[in-house]
C-alpha cells in the first residue's frame, strides 16, 4: 500500500488514451531503437503514464496541469519533469500492478543516463505510481537524491535499464 490513492474518470482515462494514440508517432522511431515495436503496449504505456500524471495532479493543490499538447518528432524528447509544483520538478514514473504475473516485482525503469538515476538535483522529486487492475492508483512521492541508492539492475538482466522496486520504496518510506 501506498501513500495515496486515486480513481480517475472514465473520461479521464478516455482523454489519456486519445492523447497516446496522437503522441505515438512522434515518438515511434525512438520506442524502435529501443527494441519496442507493439503498438498496444506502446499506447497504453503512454496513456497509463499521462493517467499518472493526471491523479498527482489531482491530489495536490499547486501542481501544474499535465501537458497534453502532441509535439512534432523534431522535439527533441528528454528528461524534463513531468510536473511542477512552485520549484519542485515532479518526475512521473508509473509501473502496472502484476504485469508478468510469475513473481516479479513491481518496478520503475529508467534510461541508465537519465540524471535522476547519476545526479538528482536538490529540486527533483519522484512520483511512483502503480496502475492496478481495477485501475486505481496509488503512488508516492519521494525526493530523487534520498533514493539514488536504491536503484539496481532489472530482474531481465539483458536489459541495459536501472529499477526502483516498489518493495525497496516500502521499506525506504518505513525509515
Amino acid at each position: 500500500m501506498m501513500g495515496y490513492k486515486i480513481i480517475l474518470s472514465d473520461d479521464e482515462w478516455a482523454y489519456c488514451y486519445e492523447f497516446a494514440a496522437k503522441q505515438l508517432p512522434t515518438s515511434i522511431d525512438t520506442y524502435k531503437k529501443r527494441g519496442q515495436v507493439y503498438i498496444p503496449k506502446l499506447i497504453e504505456d503512454i496513456a497509463f503514464g499521462k493517467v499518472c500524471e493526471l491523479a498527482v495532479y489531482k491530489k495536490f493543490n499547486g501542481v501544474e496541469y499535465p501537458d497534453f499538447l502532441v509535439y512534432n518528432k523534431t522535439k527533441k524528447r528528454g528528461f524534463d519533469a513531468d510536473l511542477k509544483a512552485g520549484k519542485k520538478l515532479i518526475h512521473v514514473k508509473s509501473c502496472r500492478e502484476g504485469l508478468f504475473n510469475d513473481g516479479i516485482s513491481t518496478s520503475w525503469v529508467f534510461q541508465p543516463d537519465d540524471p535522476l538515476v547519476v545526479s538528482p538535483k536538490d529540486e527533483d522529486y519522484l512520483a511512483l505510481c502503480v496502475v492496478y487492475k481495477d485501475l486505481s492508483i496509488e503512488f508516492d512521492i519521494v525526493k530523487a537524491s534520498k533514493v539514488k541508492d536504491l536503484y539496481r539492475g532489472p530482474i531481465i538482466q539483458s536489459l541495459n535499464k536501472k529499477c526502483l522496486y516498489l518493495s525497496d520504496i516500502q521499506n525506504f518510506l518505513k525509515t
